[in-house]
């Protein structure tokens, strides 16, 4: 059984220009019927992500279930 025409375009890829999206700006997206949230983040706010580590349970992504891209940081 193949998917509809409906639910192929409700999974179909949503492009967003970076460039419409300002510096520490937000840009909500609809992908498969749900929001997305897309953050351009200034230079000041990706030096203050290293404080927050201290928050979170596993700051390295050292966890095995974790794929290897999710370890690379702000990607």
């Amino acid at each position: 059984m193949a998917p509809s025409e409906k639910a192929k375009s409700a999974g179909a890829p949503v492009e967003v220009i970076k460039g419409s999206i300002p510096p520490g700006g937000v840009k909500i997206v609809e992908w498969r019927g749900k929001p997305v949230w897309i953050v351009r983040r200034t230079p000041e706010m990706l030096d203050g992500l290293d404080s927050l580590d201290s928050k979170l349970a596993d700051p390295k992504s050292a966890r095995k279930e974790f794929p290897t891209p999710i370890m690379q940081k702000y990607t």
